[in-house]
């Protein structure tokens, strides 16, 4: 029989223990397992004195301990008193004991593992030599039953062992299971990748502790299944999270002696920042084999402009190759200082210094010379302009240039300079410095590798310095959308006595700015006013106009216009700015008297409100539409006024909530009784989360994200 199950192995190495302790009629008795020639590990322990001191023997690794005497000569040890123990051990002196004043120390053998029992006795005859044949006897015959419980056992155990050692601190993650999937070891690497504390994974199934490790647990299963090694890669976004990672994983069986798997051990390396970086290499590849190839014909396959020509391909910035470019001249050359200058990108009549490592970070305050006009009587600014490579190795190569900038070389120990310039294509965009000791100037061979470090930077990093200009464009066109946008909408609050909720969606066109903008105003009295408008089209013209009527909107609010001279006076404002564009608009606007239960509203081309019941269920206002804003049409709007009789809730809407498509792939539109029967789904509009949860299901229905922008204000009318 082989034992298998954790718990049912160590309650019959319980009862075994118990069986020997009432066999020798011993206090207490304990067994041993050897781990190695000198160490041994606690299996089980029978009697309360015994289970009370089993923490302070749980591992034995001391020689000089005496359960250790029988595993390191194979004889029984006795001791018929304390004192007889402690003369013959005197690290028993400090260590604990029980209550028994006599000891017997028996090695056992079997197939599978080696050990030693322990038993304690009250009596010091208990141990005398006409017992002493007894108590072999009996251990002898009752360890052979040690043998199927304790075969896997002695393999798992001496593995853990060796896994304690050996992956407690390494940097990659450990993991140890047995045959269930239960975690049995895991080092602290491990447990930061699964962002579950080293103590929390003892003793959990990964199905249960990490839910989506699908891949790893299939892995798991076959080793336990086939007992070969499987090695794969994985990889996922956690939840919450769109950022992939990626580990490299290797999965190997521990072996019982009759070749069965007793539990499956597990490495793991996080390559996510290998597999994010290849992904850079590989649009940089052109670009570095142009650099190796320049660096061949310069220097001869010098394996140092092939590390540099790497870490180039590697850099996401202008910035970081270019720190690149000081490592590897100030890190390979005996130069003591190194800098690379590039055109600024917000002004052309600049070099910035954009890296710099040497002498002068320490003094001399190098930032006075962080950026410098491009006609400056300067080596890199020459260098720039002439796109010529010069080396100041004499003093005499200074003529020429301001006296103060000779007497600064002069007293720094007249330095040898090089400066080389930095090209893409006939273009120059910037240059390169390095200074050397005025004993050791560059050889030949350090002027090559200059050389070729110039011609192959200069491609990488006026790409590099586009790139990083299109990411600032970028953000600042985010920026400014997000500010044009913020002026479309009202700022956020609850009407006194009603509820006012508002909510925006952009369409899939991101940074293309919308024009749909709302407001709403609450009076002292309670009474709301608030308005809704799309401008047709999209980009800053519309955003501008939407921004401008949002704006001109409130002003006429507070300036008590009547409610007939809103639309024309908001009318002349779109033919005046929208004229040359071509723009027009169409708007709502109402005036709600909850307290009286009624309605004013004024429209010019836009969709009739959605007055809700209590249940859930809507009708579209009765309103007479006059025409959009801007169409040179300066008649045709009125004031309409409807009682609210049993509404709970108005809901006014742009276009984008009802042209959306009715089902994805659908060629019907939402349309009005569309976006009717989702508000009745959802009982109407309860709070803020119901009304962002209708656009949801509007641009689900869609299948994608809808095109043109949503806008929506709901207002609660319940007196």
């Amino acid at each position: 029989m082989v034992v298998e199950d954790t718990a049912l192995r160590d309650d019959a190495l319980a009862r075994l223990a118990d069986d020997l302790s009432h066999r020798l009629g011993a206090q207490e008795v304990g067994i041993w397992l050897g781990v190695g020639p000198t160490a041994a590990t606690l299996l089980a322990v029978s009697g309360g004195v015994a289970a009370d001191l089993a923490h302070a023997y749980e591992v034995v690794n001391d020689p000089a301990v005496p359960v250790m005497a029988p595993l390191i000569d194979g004889r029984p040890a006795w001791a018929v008193s304390l004192d007889d123990l402690r003369e013959r051990w005197p690290v028993m002196h400090e260590l604990p004991v029980g209550e028994s004043v006599a000891y017997a120390f028996v090695p056992w053998v079997n197939a599978s593992a080696r050990g030693v029992v322990v038993a304690g006795f009250a009596d010091g005859d208990a141990v005398s030599d006409t017992r002493r044949a007894d108590i072999l006897a009996t251990v002898d015959e009752i360890s052979r039953e040690f043998a199927p419980l304790i075969g896997s056992h002695a393999s798992l155990a001496a593995a853990t062992s060796v896994y304690d050692v050996l992956f407690a601190e390494a940097p990659i993650g450990f993991g140890l299971f047995d045959r269930q999937l239960r975690f049995l070891r895991v080092n602290d690497a491990l447990a930061r990748l699964n962002r579950v504390p080293a103590a929390d994974h003892s003793g959990h199934d990964i199905r249960t502790l990490l839910p989506d490790a699908v891949d790893v647990v299939r892995h798991l299963e076959t080793v336990v299944r086939t007992g070969l090694p499987v090695t794969a890669e994985v990889s996922g976004a956690r939840e919450g999270e769109t950022q992939r990672e990626y580990y490299r994983c290797a999965y190997h069986p521990l072996l019982a002696a009759d070749g069965g798997v007793i539990a499956v051990g597990a490495t793991v390396m996080d390559v996510t920042a290998e597999r994010t970086a290849q992904a850079e290499r590989d649009a940089l590849h052109a670009s570095e084999r142009a650099a190796h190839e320049a660096a061949d014909r310069a220097a001869g396959e010098n394996a140092n402009l092939r590390d540099l020509a790497s870490r180039l391909a590697a850099a996401a910035t202008a910035a970081g190759a270019a720190a690149a470019i000081v490592r590897a001249i100030t890190g390979v050359l005996p130069a003591i200082e190194a800098g690379v200058y590039l055109e600024d990108a917000d002004d052309p009549l600049l070099l910035r210094r954009v890296a710099h490592r040497g002498a002068s970070s320490d003094h001399d305050r190098p930032e006075d010379f962080d950026s410098i006009p491009v006609d400056a009587a300067m080596p890199v600014c020459v260098a720039y302009r002439e796109g010529r490579a010069q080396l100041f190795a004499e003093l005499s190569d200074w003529e020429g240039y301001p006296a103060e900038l000779v007497a600064a070389v002069q007293a720094s120990g007249t330095p040898v300079v090089g400066v080389l310039p930095l090209a893409s294509g006939e273009r120059s965009t910037g240059a390169i410095y390095a200074n050397f000791p005025a004993d050791e100037p560059p050889s030949s061979a350090t002027w090559l590798f200059l050389i070729a470090v110039g011609l192959m930077s200069g491609p990488v990093l006026d790409r590099l310095r586009l790139v990083d200009a299109e990411r600032r464009a970028q953000a600042e066109v985010a920026a400014l959308h997000a500010r044009l946008q913020s002026a479309l909408l009202p700022p956020a609050g609850a009407a006194r006595g009603s509820r006012v909720l508002t909510a925006y969606r952009a369409g899939d066109r991101r940074l293309i700015l919308g024009g749909d903008f709302i407001d709403h105003v609450t009076a002292a009295d309670g009474s709301i006013a608030a308005i809704i408008g799309d401008v047709a089209g999209h980009g800053p013209a519309a955003a501008g106009l939407g921004a401008q009527l949002r704006t001109a909107w409130r002003a006429l609010h507070y300036a008590g216009t009547a409610a007939q001279d809103v639309l024309p006076i908001l009318n002349e404002m779109v033919e005046a700015q929208g004229e040359e564009a071509g723009l027009f608009a169409t708007v709502l606007c109402v005036w709600i008297d909850a307290g009286a239960g009624r309605m004013r509203h004024a429209v010019a081309g836009h969709p009739a409100p959605l007055r809700i019941a209590s249940d859930g269920t809507s009708t579209a206002v009765d309103v007479t539409p006059g025409p959009p804003l801007g169409i040179r049409l300066r008649t045709g709007w009125t004031v309409g006024e409807v009682e609210l009789e049993d509404t709970v809730q108005l809901l006014l809407f742009t276009d984008g909530a009802i042209e959306g498509r009715a089902a994805p792939q659908s060629d019907d539109r939402l349309g009005v009784e569309g976006l009717r029967a989702l508000v009745a789904e959802q009982a109407g509009v309860a709070d803020r989360a119901s009304l962002t949860g209708l656009v949801d299901r509007v641009e689900r229905l869609n299948g994608s994200a809808l095109a043109d922008d949503i806008a929506l204000i709901a207002v609660d009318v319940r007196r």
